[in-house]
């Protein structure tokens, strides 16, 4: 599985966040990125630790996303909810004082043994089909509080539907190790969004901001379509410059003219369906490039305007460069197999645009 567009966060964190309430535990994000290759390429991967406290531990803890849509969900005979992608303080051979549960592969990808080779302790991948290393932490880093009173009692992470931010939320009814007490993986095909994890316990609810699938790739306003509004925005972050990983849409770290192409011509909306991406010049989305856009084109030639007003460039204004992106796909069906336009027909474009404009 290869990795892009990474964002690579401390792995190691041992200190709450600023001014967080003392000896209440938290959620810390890791790693995110978008997956570019193997079985789960066009999804995005999240890993997060969670942190137990130094005098208190988890009642409950939760991320804030639709978890509906999770890729690396897995079903355990006779289960009713599913498991993820998780390695705990068990899993490392930590509160063992709990039972031997954590050496069962159903319910862990893998688990923290002596390898018969090297006679180190190492991560063992389980052979069940949802086995996975865990290549962020050594066992050794789980659990820093073996005591009873403090270990982890493992419960599977569910699907409950909490209502937050119009979000499903991801959850679990646990008890934590002081410390490093779990990291979680989640592969969703939705974008990094600004969400936030939710804590009771015996320091009280807790609501902290962590970065989770917040939607759609391309769908910035998080209003569930990809338009010409998200188009305007990721022209606007690549005229400012920025640097958001937001609107990174072809995941190579960088936010340019590469990802408003694949943003119009592979993420948009059109009539003709969601995400069935379109070509530089339909501008009311309808998945044909005619004299409907030419009209719009025409309307907002010479002014400062976004996608539905003729800005097929993405650089705020309407202008010859934009009537040039038009006539060259002057023609072009999302239905068929679209056809170059003809020299022809862009003159009779620019020639009706002229006339309207006098």
């Amino acid at each position: 599985m290869l990795v892009i567009g990474l964002m690579s966060l401390s792995s190691a964190q041992a200190d709450a966040p600023p001014g967080w309430p003392e000896g209440a535990g938290w959620v810390e994000l890791i790693d995110v990125g978008y997956i570019d290759s193997g079985p789960e390429a066009g999804n995005w991967e999240y890993v997060y630790d969670v942190y137990g406290g130094s005098d208190t531990w988890f009642k409950t803890v939760a991320l804030y996303f639709d978890a509906t849509q999770m890729i690396n969900k897995f079903t355990v005979e006779g289960e009713y909810y599913p498991y993820l992608h998780m390695w705990a303080a068990r899993a490392a051979g930590k509160g063992e004082v709990m039972g031997s549960g954590w050496l069962d592969p159903d319910y862990w990808p893998s688990n923290w043994k002596p390898n018969p080779a090297t006679f180190q302790f190492e991560w063992m991948v389980n052979d069940s089909p949802w086995g996975l290393e865990n290549t962020w932490h050594l066992g050794s880093e789980y659990g820093q509080n073996d005591t009873p009173e403090h270990v982890w009692y493992p419960e599977y992470w569910n699907e409950n539907v909490l209502q937050f931010d119009n979000k499903n939320a991801l959850r679990s009814s646990l008890w934590m190790t002081e410390g490093l007490s779990m990291t979680v993986r989640v592969v969703h095909p939705y974008a990094p969004g600004d969400m936030d994890y939710f804590t009771s316990g015996h320091s009280g609810t807790i609501l902290g901001p962590v970065m989770n699938p917040g939607g759609r790739l391309g769908d910035f306003d998080l209003d569930g379509d990809i338009d010409a509004d998200d188009i305007d925005a990721l022209g606007a972050a690549i005229q400012a410059g920025s640097t958001d990983l937001e609107f990174d849409m072809d995941g190579d770290g960088d936010v340019d003219a590469d990802d408003f192409n694949m943003h119009v011509t592979t993420l948009v909306d059109t009539a003709l369906g969601e995400g069935t991406g379109t070509a530089f010049g339909d501008f009311n989305l309808d998945g044909l490039v005619g004299i409907l856009d030419l009209g719009l084109l025409g309307d907002g030639y010479n002014t400062t305007a976004g996608w539905a007003n003729g800005d097929a460039n993405g650089d705020g204004a309407v202008g010859i460069l934009d009537l040039g992106l038009l006539g060259d796909n002057y023609g072009y069906d999302g239905s068929t197999i679209p056809e170059p336009a003809t020299m022809s027909l862009l003159a009779l474009g620019a020639v009706a645009l002229i006339r309207r404009k006098k």
